[in-house]
């Protein structure tokens, strides 16, 4: 009776120290991967005077829309800024799904001096 007791002693003490691994493991993992980064774009890369002055951009954030990240207005002229802008906030990379999340019918427009898109209404 004894012997039986202890196997099932040590099936249980191996079992909760197999749990406790795993749920490290798991814990490490979802610290890794919950982590969000609030980016703010600098103002003078969505300022316009014109709807001409903006563009869609298909990355406003580290991913793509194409990766599942969003897509925004932008000023033209400032593509460039706006890529080394994110190359630099988005060093420690952010991963990424492989699901699209863009949309072709988004127009850029420039209300209040600020580039933003708008959608056709829906009826």
């Amino acid at each position: 009776m004894a012997r039986s007791l202890r196997i099932k002693f040590a099936l249980m003490g191996g079992l909760f120290v197999a749990l406790l691994v795993m749920s490290l493991v798991l814990s490490s993992f979802y610290k890794a991967t919950s982590r969000v980064k609030t980016l703010i774009i600098p103002p003078d890369i969505v300022a316009c005077e014109t709807d001409q002055d903006c563009r869609v951009s298909n990355q406003i954030a580290c991913c793509p829309c194409e990766a599942g990240g969003g897509q925004g207005a932008i000023n033209k002229r400032m593509r460039l800024p706006l890529k080394n802008f994110l190359e630099g906030a988005c060093r420690k990379r952010v991963p990424c799904v492989d699901i699209s999340a863009c949309r072709d019918d988004l127009t850029p427009v420039c209300r209040d001096n600020v580039c933003t898109v708008i959608t056709p209404q829906r009826t």
